[in-house]
């Protein structure tokens, strides 16, 4: 829930910044919000670890730590890569280029 409203406010403010004639205050009212929002968000998420030592072996607490630093990690290179605009003449990441037949394969004519 805290998540949904980062996100919320940090859509709002990167569409209010695209705006001519942008206020400072609302841009500093927006810009506190959010930090104050993540600092929630990092005091949930270490209650959770807190709860959760005494559910896991050491073991297991350490792989769900790593598998979720990789995850979020690779979402996060996964978005920019949609967000990042392609450089001209590169391929569309996202469209699979055609095969091509291997130089050693016998061409045949129709």
């Amino acid at each position: 829930m805290i998540r949904e409203k980062v996100e919320s406010e940090i859509a709002f403010l990167a569409e209010y910044m695209k705006q001519a004639g942008r206020s400072d205050d609302v841009i500093l009212e927006k810009v506190d919000s959010i930090v104050v929002m993540k600092e929630n968000l990092d005091k949930e998420r270490t209650k959770f670890f807190e709860k959760i030592k005494d559910i896991l072996t050491a073991e297991q607490l350490g792989k769900m730590m790593v598998f979720q630093e990789r995850f979020e990690r690779e979402l996060l290179e996964q978005v920019r890569g949609f967000r990042a605009p392609k450089p001209p003449g590169m391929p569309d990441p996202n469209i699979s280029p055609k095969p091509q037949p291997s130089p050693d394969f016998p061409k045949i004519d129709n």
